[in-house]
């Protein structure tokens, strides 16, 4: 059994107001979450292909997920708000892969990826439940050229998780780059884009609840170009010595930021 704590995004009561019809804020009272895990994994390696899969399988009694009502705010009615609590039974089982190949010393090319599928009920109210799949991959390719030149492109696409009350619409990326250094490898130049095809991203989120459904339409831009520079003055010789024991907190549940589970009514 695994548990999770709740980071502290879920557990912040700070009330963010910017929006008067759509106020967040996280909840101190949420109890840690206890998920019980099945894995089965396998892994091949060689000089020229690694592989490795995961299948596995969760079940979560009391999991932390977002909880969207509409009430009263500061004698205002209406007002949509967004917090979390431990209501959702969540069960899942998923796929998750590792492939990377190098047919020869100039081309390296690697993909991985996951997929899942998703049983989420209140354990407030029955009849709210989502289920079904979600997944995401990356993919890319190498080449290394003669006199110090590296070409490279990357690609990959998610879909949203499956949520208790939202859905998000999925969306991918691309990005190519390419490499020339100079000096014996001390001056790399390089120029990188993402997406130079496409100038923005549209994401769509919807949110059910009692007596409610919301719907939000946003764009946000993707397209980059950049130009960078990098010198190495001299030669690194020295070391510095990595501390032996370190504190990793791997029990904290991650996300939870203020920008989950919002809607704007249309």
């Amino acid at each position: 059994m695994r548990i999770s704590r709740p980071g502290i995004w879920y557990l912040n009561p700070y009330i963010n107001d910017s929006d008067p019809n759509n106020i967040r804020y996280g909840n101190p009272n949420l109890d840690a979450e206890q998920t019980h895990n099945l894995n089965i994994n396998y892994g091949s390696f060689s000089q020229k292909v690694n592989f490795n899969a995961t299948l596995s399988y969760s079940f979560t009694q009391n999991a932390i997920t977002s909880r969207i009502f509409i009430d009263e705010y500061q004698g205002r009615e209406g007002v949509t708000h967004n917090t979390y609590d431990n209501i959702g039974r969540n069960q899942s089982i998923g796929l998750d892969g590792y492939l990377s190949w190098t047919p020869t010393p100039v081309i390296r090319m690697n993909v991985n990826g996951s997929l899942s599928y998703t049983d989420i009920q209140s354990t407030e109210n029955a009849g709210v439940r989502n289920s079904g799949f979600s997944g995401r991959g990356f993919g890319g390719i190498t080449f290394t050229l003669p006199k110090d030149v590296r070409l490279s492109a990357n690609g990959g696409i998610f879909t949203s998780n499956i949520q208790l009350q939202t859905t998000q619409s999925a969306f991918y990326f691309y990005s190519f780059s390419a490499m020339k250094s100079f000096f014996n490898k001390k001056l790399d130049v390089s120029l990188n884009t993402t997406t130079p095809f496409h100038k923005y991203r549209d994401f769509k989120l919807t949110t059910t609840g009692e007596g409610f459904v919301q719907k939000m339409n946003f764009q946000n831009p993707m397209r980059t170009f950049r130009l960078s520079l990098t010198y190495r003055f001299g030669d690194l010789k020295s070391s510095v010595r990595k501390v032996q024991r370190t504190i990793t907190n791997e029990d904290v549940l991650q996300g939870g930021s203020s920008q989950e589970g919002t809607g704007t009514g249309s």
